[in-house]
């Protein structure tokens, strides 16, 4: 009987297609997330894997990542079920080896199909004992081998070219491994010529390959004349590759790293060097799956030398794929924000705060999601860095507000409560001048009084502009509203600012709940924190809680309110009403 493994966020239709498998006759494994479906995966070595691309804790796209570098279950068959149909993310899990790639709603028949024809497929392969990615390599390694060796040099600089780099790649990438991985690093050195130097493009190039080949040689003992576990050649311009196989050290690419990038940097006096300044960036590729054709380990090698280019605070980077992605989804998604604004894609969750003081829920917080008519329901994690890099996140934060405030007057017109309604700006719309006026307009057009609404702002938010944002706290609590200190405890924020500021409540970071059973250092930070907020007279609120051992220690250690999944996940406003009524008869306030 095969075995098949489920990994699907959403509860029901997990159990769903759960029970649609076991009827078709396959075993089945269950997972609610991508970290436990990983678990699964080690544990039980499924025959295939059927998992979502969204999820909040490792996306599916990281998971098959990981799946694809681990040599036991690399070929493992991998489905995508998801509602991310766009050819972009399609592209995406194709690169990166997924199978199939089915969207929701669920057709339950082609899916039963699908799995049915992965699983014979694979057991075919299986016994053929071929791999495709082998025979693609093997065909370029033969019509290398017939290429004109003069073809393969570069005139300019009399070093291999592109061409020999790639075949060398073709011949080695399908050795790699884990223990023994190859090393691709692409150097872009630029050169900053000073009066007296010889502009000779070629005299140049060449100086710079000799630095690049002498630095390389001294560390893993390999030259330019061919040898087969490395080649170094010019790629274009003065962008140099170096391949080197059989690396089991990443401390030592790092180091030869650092040498080139110092060797080149430094003007010398002899060697065609001893006139210029040389501008430094490398990016690096560290190849250890044997199913990557050399195609792939070259783009990679470019985004690891275009981020150290852009991103990085060095001039030194290693391929990160999952960033790679995660970036492609920014970049769409960031295209898409005022689409999503004007069509109002955008909508907003609730999640209470629980006392036990009083059994009350003293605020609410509001909670942006952004449901995409494609994508379907989309993280903030995902949507808020492409909103920021859009320029779109006062736009996005204005809304959240209106909305917020709207939804607590039409609570307290309709009888059901009178609380406090919580919104998180970002500390780009908090320091703008005219935050506070933008504040006083929404309450005044929604009716909403001042004390039903807390502004929640970050610790980093007084980096940028500490002036700005200490008065603009002042003139919130000047209107009448709260401000509370959210993900408290990261250690950005001096807590001297606790003492300068008015702010009502400190929300204490996540991190420091998840680990208090376990951590000591982590329950002395929670305390301490809970205590000097209490001399301040602040609410002291733990976020994150998800058990009822967490909640038992904190109470211990003097924190009174809560707020996390133990209680309540995010709902949406409808359902506000009732859950605050089932909260306080849980319990026993009711």
């Amino acid at each position: 009987m095969s075995k098949v493994l489920c990994i699907e966020d959403e509860g029901l239709l997990r159990e769903d297609i759960v029970q649609e498998l076991i009827e078709a006759g396959f075993e089945v494994i269950e997972a609610a997330n991508g970290r436990d479906g990983y678990a699964a995966i080690l544990e039980h070595a499924p025959d295939l894997v059927l998992c979502d691309i969204m999820m909040p804790d490792m996306p599916g796209l990281k998971l098959l990542e990981i799946l694809r570098q681990d040599v036991a279950h690399s070929s493992t068959p991998f489905i995508f079920l998801t509602a991310l149909a766009g050819k972009e993310h399609i592209l995406a899990g194709k690169r990166m080896g997924a199978d199939e790639y089915l969207t929701k709603p669920v057709d339950f028949e082609l899916l039963i199909e699908t799995v049915r024809s992965r699983l014979s497929s694979h057991a075919r392969a299986v016994a053929r004992g071929f791999r495709q990615s082998q025979d693609i390599n093997t065909t370029f390694s033969s019509l290398a081998d017939m290429v004109d060796p003069a073809l393969l040099i570069d005139p300019g600089s009399g070093f291999p070219n592109q061409h020999h780099l790639h075949s060398f790649l073709v011949r080695n990438l399908p050795q790699v491994s884990d223990n023994e991985s190859l090393m691709l690093m692409l150097i872009d050195a630029s050169p900053i010529l000073v009066e007296g130097t010889s502009n000779e493009a070629s005299h140049v190039t060449r100086a710079l390959g000799e630095q690049i080949e002498t630095t390389v040689k001294r560390f893993f003992g390999v030259g330019k004349d061919g040898e087969e576990t490395a080649a170094i050649a010019r790629i274009r311009a003065n962008t140099f590759g170096v391949a080197v196989v059989g690396v089991d050290d990443r401390v030592a690419v790092e180091c030869v790293a650092r040498e080139i990038s110092s060797a080149l940097s430094i003007p010398r006096k002899s060697g065609g060097l001893g006139d210029m300044f040389v501008a430094t960036w490398i990016g690096v590729f560290d190849a250890k799956d044997p199913s990557i054709i050399a195609p792939q380990a070259m783009e990679r090698a470019e985004i690891a030398l275009r981020d150290a280019k852009t991103k990085s605070d060095t001039n030194f980077v290693f391929y990160d794929e999952t960033r790679a992605v995660r970036d492609d989804l920014e970049n769409e998604l960031t295209k898409e924000i005022p689409r999503g604004i004007r069509d109002n894609e955008f909508v907003l969750h609730y999640q209470p705060r629980f006392s036990f003081v009083d059994g009350l829920v003293p605020s609410i917080e509001a909670l942006v999601r952004w449901q995409h008519p494609v994508r379907g329901m989309i993280s903030p994690d995902d949507f808020i860095p492409a909103a920021e890099r859009a320029g779109m996140i006062t736009a996005l934060g204005e809304w959240v507000l209106r909305t917020a405030c709207k939804q607590a007057r039409a609570w307290q017109n309709g009888g059901y409560l009178d609380t406090i309604v919580a919104v998180n700006i970002s500390s780009r719309h908090f320091a703008e001048k005219s935050f506070v006026a933008k504040v006083a307009e929404v309450l005044r057009e929604t009716g909403l009084s001042a004390k039903n609404l807390e502004i929640e702002i970050t610790e980093s938010t007084f980096l940028e502009d500490s002036n700005r944002a200490s008065q603009n706290v002042l003139d919130i609590k000047e209107l009448g509203a709260s401000v509370a200190i959210d993900d408290f405890g990261t250690g950005y924020a001096n807590l001297a600012y606790l003492k300068l500021l008015p702010t009502d409540t400190l929300k204490i970071d996540r991190e420091f709940v998840k680990n208090i059973l376990d951590d000591t250092f982590d329950c002395a930070i929670a305390e301490s924190i809970i205590n000097l907020g209490g001399l301040r007279g602040m609410h002291i609120i733990a976020e994150g809680v998800e058990t009822a051992e967490q909640v038992r220690r904190l109470l211990e250690i003097g924190c009174k309110e809560f707020q996390g999944y133990y209680f309540s996940r995010p709902l949406p406003a409808t359902q506000i009403p009732k859950l605050i009524q089932d909260l306080a008869l849980r319990y026993g306030f009711g």
